[in-house]
Parts: C-alpha cells; sequence; structure tokens
C-alpha cells in the first residue's frame, strides 16, 4: 500500500510536490497501488518513485520526470505521457494500452512482458529498452528509435513503423505479420526467425541484417529496398519489384555444419574458437542453430551458414581453433594454479556445463531446439 504521508503531499498538487521533492532528494516517493485514476500530473516529478502496481488510467503525465521509476503492474490505459521521460524505467507486466506516448523517452526502460496495444510511441526513444515478450500489436511508433532494443518475442503485428529506426535491435521469434515498415531502417537487425508474414518492405533499408531459413516473409510487399544504409544501393535501380523478387533475393540458401564433440566440451575454448571463425569468415554469416548434449556425454554444436560458404574449411578451421583454444586454456590453468591432473579434470567437467554457455555466448544469437531438418551436415569429431 502507498505511503499515506507522500499520498497526501501528492493530493496537495503538482506544484507543491515538486517543491517537496527538491526540498528531499534522498526520499523514494511510496506510491504502491496508489488511485491516480484520471489525475492531471503535468510536469511532475515521480523520478525513483514505486508505483507498482498503481491504477494511472487516464492519468495525464506529459512532460513528467519518471526516470527509474517502478511502474511493474501498473494499470496505465488511455494515460497521456507525451514527452514525458521514464529513462530506465520499470515497466514490467505494465498495461499500457492505447497510452500516448509520443516523443517519450523510454531509453534503457524494462517492459518486459509490458501490454501496449494501440498504444502511440510516435518518435518514442526506445534505445537499448528491453521489450522481450512486450505486446505492441496495433501500436504506432512512427519515426521511433529502437536502436539496440531487446524485442525477442515480442509481437508487433500490424504495427505501424514508418521511418522506425531498428539498428541492432534484436527482433528474433517477433510477431511482425502485417507489420508497415516502409522507409525503415533494419541495418544489422537480428531478425532470426522473425515472422514478416504479410509485412511491408517498401523504401526500408536491410544492411547486414540477419536472417535464417526460419524467417518468414510470405506475402509480403516491397516495392523497392535499400541494401545500405542511409538510403543507398536503391535496388532494383529503377521501379518495383516483381511479385516474389524480395523474397528471392533477400533469402539465402541456408546450410548446416553439425560440430560433434565426443569427450564432452570445454565452452571457455569453443567460445574462444568460435569468435575466432567468425572473424576470418565474418562473410559467410556464421550463427549457432542448436546446442544438444546427448547420452555419454557427447555435445551436438549445429552451425547456420549460407548455403555458398566453403563448408569443408569452416569445418576445419573451427578445428583447428578449438584445439589451439583448448590447449592455451590448459596450458595456462597448469601453469597459474599448478593445478595437478586431478584438479584439471575436474576443472574440465565444470566448463562442460551446459549453463556455462549462457553465460559465454551472449555475443551471438543462440537457438535452442532439439532437432532440425538439416540441407548439410558434417560431423566434427573433438576431444577435450
Amino acid at each position: 500500500m502507498a505511503n499515506r504521508e507522500h499520498l497526501n503531499r501528492l493530493n496537495q498538487g503538482v506544484r507543491a510536490w515538486n517543491q517537496w521533492r527538491d526540498a528531499n532528494p534522498n526520499i523514494r516517493p511510496d506510491l504502491q497501488l496508489a488511485n491516480l485514476n484520471g489525475k492531471n500530473l503535468s510536469k511532475i516529478n515521480l523520478s525513483r518513485a514505486d508505483l507498482s502496481g498503481a491504477d494511472l488510467s487516464g492519468t495525464e503525465l506529459r512532460q513528467a520526470h519518471l526516470i527509474g521509476t517502478n511502474l511493474s503492474r501498473a494499470f496505465m490505459r488511455w494515460a497521456d505521457l507525451s514527452r514525458a521521460t521514464l529513462r530506465g524505467a520499470y515497466l514490467w507486466g505494465a498495461d499500457l494500452s492505447g497510452t500516448t506516448l509520443e516523443q517519450v523517452d523510454l531509453s534503457y526502460a524494462k517492459l518486459r512482458g509490458a501490454t501496449l496495444r494501440w498504444a502511440d510511441l510516435s518518435f518514442a526513444r526506445l534505445t537499448q529498452a528491453n521489450l522481450r515478450g512486450a505486446t505492441l500489436s496495433g501500436a504506432t511508433l512512427c519515426r521511433s528509435i529502437l536502436r539496440r532494443a531487446d524485442c525477442t518475442w515480442t509481437e508487433l503485428r500490424w504495427a505501424d513503423m514508418r521511418g522506425a529506426n531498428l539498428y541492432e535491435t534484436d527482433l528474433r521469434w517477433a510477431d511482425m505479420r502485417g507489420t508497415d515498415l516502409k522507409h525503415s531502417s533494419l541495418d544489422a537487425v537480428i531478425a532470426i526467425a522473425t515472422d514478416f508474414t504479410g509485412a511491408t518492405f517498401t523504401g526500408a533499408s536491410i544492411e547486414n541484417w540477419k536472417i535464417s531459413n526460419d524467417t518468414k516473409l510470405e506475402d509480403v510487399e516491397c516495392g523497392y529496398i535499400y541494401l545500405k544504409s542511409a538510403q543507398r544501393g536503391r535496388h532494383p535501380l529503377s521501379g518495383d519489384f516483381i511479385p516474389g523478387e524480395f523474397r528471392n533475393l533477400v533469402q539465402k540458401s541456408w546450410k548446416t555444419i553439425d560440430l560433434i564433440f565426443v569427450d564432452g566440451i570445454d565452452w571457455l575454448a569453443f567460445v574462444a574458437a568460435f569468435q575466432s571463425l567468425n572473424t576470418e569468415f565474418s562473410q559467410d554469416d556464421i550463427n549457432i542453430q542448436a546446442l544438444e548434449k546427448k547420452a555419454g556425454g557427447v555435445f551436438v554444436i549445429r552451425l547456420e551458414v549460407s548455403g555458398d560458404a566453403n563448408h569443408e574449411m569452416i569445418e576445419a578451421q573451427a578445428k583447428q581453433y578449438y584445439l589451439a583454444q583448448l590447449k592455451a586454456i590448459e596450458r595456462r590453468y597448469k601453469s597459474q594454479l599448478n593445478a595437478t591432473d586431478v584438479e584439471l579434470k575436474l576443472y574440465r567437467q565444470k566448463s562442460a556445463e551446459i549453463k556455462e554457455i549462457t553465460k559465454l555466448l551472449a555475443v551471438r544469437p543462440i537457438k535452442l531446439q532439439q532437432q532440425s531438418p538439416l540441407k548439410h551436415r558434417s560431423n566434427l569429431r573433438m576431444t577435450s
């Protein structure tokens, strides 16, 4: 429940509240579960306040300061937060359906699992915001900035994202069916297994975007595309694509390579080897498609690569890099810790735990699955 003193302060009006906040900068207001429905709180300073579970539906919060504010599970339907500042705010599970968020600053905000159906986020700043699993179906995000945002598993169905900047945004497994992406920037976007069915791409730029054979591009609409950022590299040079031409242009022939580790795996050595592999074969866009642990301590790591890549060379280099890293790590471990053979064995057992990969492979997109159809299969046997 809300702190009664803090709630009474708020009921004295925005001016009195802001003066109190200025005089007491170290106090974190406690307004949990407060009913502020329909109030006019424009330009109020609620930064770092705890408004978790509060009712702010229909509340006017234009130009409000909500930096680092806890609004998790808050009910904010049809509220007006135009030009408000919510940098780093916590909005986990909050309901912002129909909310006006024009020109709002949501940089670094935590919106995981939030509901923003039909919300207006025109010109909003969502740089590095966490929108994982959020629902933005029908939302307006025209000219919004989502650079490096986490939109994995996010629902953006029928969203209006014309002119949006999604540079390096993570869209893995996002639902973008029917989304309007005209003139948007999709440069360096990670769109592995993203569903773009029925989306519109006309005038978008897609330099260095990453898609996979699981990315859905059925029934997309696209007159023309830019293969370089800043509207450079128009394709086609003149006129529009014929039906199906855009999809054929951007979809590569993807194949897979299985790396099989028969006696366990040292994840630290593998991550270092994988990074070296990506550096050498950067043009082939190597991704980890699946990790499987089988009986007897056998691990299978499935790499997804473009169809025209030299699979045999990639396989050979993967083996060479891994073995070199493994030897270097073991030499370092022995010399620095004077480890015995028994201690080294214990270290290697621990390093082979599957949970270690979640810490070490955050630099690349990972898709965990049990099985997937293979177009190319190479068995690379390594011992660690």
